[in-house]
């Protein structure tokens, strides 16, 4: 399916992401196209 689904987007203005629902996978996710994931979180010691 996403070999498919790669054909069909435009990957600089489309993306599809593949959240895998599992309770050991629930923070994993695949993406086709569209922006790099920015992770914006701040940590304080």
């Amino acid at each position: 399916m996403r070999s498919r689904l790669a054909k069909l987007i435009k990957p600089d203005t489309d993306s599809i992401r593949f959240y895998f629902l599992c309770q050991c996978c629930q923070g994993k996710v695949e993406r086709i196209g569209g922006e790099p994931v920015r992770d914006n979180t701040i940590f304080f010691a």
